[in-house]
């Protein structure tokens, strides 16, 4: 186990990160309160269809915003992509005092844009940063900025004024900025580049080390590593790319970002609580769960971590489905709205742990090659799929009810689970390796290989066990 001296250069360099997610919380948040207030707001009748709009685009300009930084991210580098997240959002908030419906519409889209550009930027910035025994705990701690970004903005929009609201989250954004010079360009996109001295320096601050020999010796193990990922079986590198994009996929439908989105609309109003109020709690009961978790998380192996998860996200989303079901078609359920809370909360909260490790996915499958490509298709077939559910949601709770919403996560959490069993590999490194005194696995490929040997051997003893038996 790493000092915590060895801890802290990486944990420094990971702080901008975590400050960009708590303004990305905030972009999330704010939609919640603000559509639920939408009339008052804005002077006049919001529709349904115009609601749908507001909760929708910015999702559609994440799928954009990875296309447009796939060129820069290996050109430019990490941190520049980070340092164009913090400054552009910073002003997009500006956009929103117009009030007008188009100009949320403009203002929403170049969010979700500047989100893609962070998450195809932040993601691969952590993986190669950070040693993977710190990996998922540093990408769980960062991402629990993210929850208390949401929980901040769902107090702020539900208890100020507009145009207050609005100046916060702009002065926030401002004062992030600051956090610019703990950037560190990764060591491994710098070798790759022949910026060798800059490297060296990146190497010697980032793992700690103090003697010149021994971080040219890392330098020189990880010119071996790109050497070696730059020369990875294209065929199989390819196919990691897409099961990892067909759960990024998947992962829309189980009902996160959409019930980010309409939360207030969600929940209904009981006794001395609001909508709102039941927010505040959501966001709290998830932002708890985001930090209490993250020591779990990181021990966990990712794979068996996420199946586990997604598990109790479909018995959670078919017992809400029963409750809603019940409430249209009018049967009295004692504190059904505490129950519909207590489930969707519950669900959100388990949603906020296991997502790093999907989210870190990306950074530890890919070599570095393909790293941006990887990250690309896989965040655009997240805010597209992203996007097509929060369009219907609002529709099917119109024409059909909010209990087919929640049958369609149950179902789609239940394939989330049979996805990941049998096409995710493992990519936790494995602690009786380290024990033993064998180097981490750091390289795509030798995580596939890992990963590939241990299905193969799993898949020996199951046919040997069978033969046996039939013997």
């Amino acid at each position: 186990m790493y000092s915590r001296s060895k801890f802290k250069p990486q944990i420094l360099a990971a702080i901008p990160v975590a400050l960009g997610e708590l303004i990305a919380g905030l972009g999330y948040g704010w939609l919640s309160p603000t559509l639920k207030n939408a009339n008052i707001h804005y002077g006049k009748h919001v529709s349904s269809i115009e609601e749908s709009w507001i909760g929708s685009l910015h999702s559609f300009g994440r799928v954009l915003g990875p296309l447009l930084s796939l060129y820069f991210l290996d050109k430019i580098g990490r941190s520049w992509l980070l340092i164009t997240f913090l400054i552009s959002t910073s002003f997009i908030w500006l956009l929103l005092f117009a009030k007008y419906i188009e100009m949320i519409y403009v203002a929403r889209i170049l969010f979700g844009i500047a989100c893609g550009v962070f998450e195809m930027s932040n993601a691969i910035y952590l993986a190669e940063n950070c040693s993977s025994k710190l990996r998922l705990f540093i990408s769980s701690f960062t991402s629990s900025f993210f929850y208390c970004g949401m929980l901040f903005e769902f107090i702020l929009a539900t208890y100020c004024g507009y145009d207050a609201v609005l100046w916060v989250n702009c002065g926030i954004g401002i004062v992030s900025m600051l956090s610019l010079k703990l950037l560190k360009e990764p060591a491994q996109f710098l070798i790759a580049r022949g910026k060798y001295k800059k490297a060296l320096k990146s190497i010697m601050y980032l793992k700690a080390i103090e003697d010149v020999k021994e971080a040219e010796a890392e330098m020189e193990r990880m010119k071996n590593t790109v050497e070696e990922e730059s020369h990875s079986d294209v065929q199989r590198s390819k196919k990691l790319i897409i099961v990892t994009m067909i759960l990024h996929a998947l992962t829309p439908w189980t009902g996160y970002e959409t019930l980010t989105a309409f939360a207030s609309m969600t929940f209904y109003s009981y006794n001395l609580m609001s909508e709102n109020q039941f927010v505040i709690l959501l966001g709290l009961v998830q932002f708890l769960i985001s930090c209490s978790t993250m020591q779990i998380v990181n021990a966990s192996r990712r794979r068996t971590f996420i199946m586990t998860a997604f598990v109790i996200c479909t018995i959670l989303h078919t017992t809400t489905a029963t409750l809603f079901y019940l409430e249209e078609y009018k049967c009295d359920v004692p504190y059904a709205p505490w129950l519909v809370f207590c489930s969707v909360t519950i669900y959100m909260g388990v949603y906020s742990a296991v997502y790093p490790a999907i989210y870190i996915l990306r950074g530890e499958l890919f070599p570095i090659h393909l790293k941006a490509r990887g990250g690309c298709v896989c965040i655009m077939a997240n805010g597209s799929m992203e996007f097509l559910t929060t369009s219907i949601y609002l529709g099917i709770i119109k024409h059909i009810g909010n209990h087919f919403n929640f049958l369609l996560y149950s179902i789609f959490s239940a394939v989330t689970v049979i996805y990941v069993y049998y096409f995710i590999p493992e990519t936790k490194v494995r602690t009786k390796n380290i024990k033993k005194g064998i180097p981490e696995v750091e390289t795509a490929a030798a995580v596939s290989e890992e990963s590939i040997s241990e299905s193969l051997s799993a898949s020996t003893i199951t046919e040997t066990s069978s033969s046996s038996c039939s013997d």
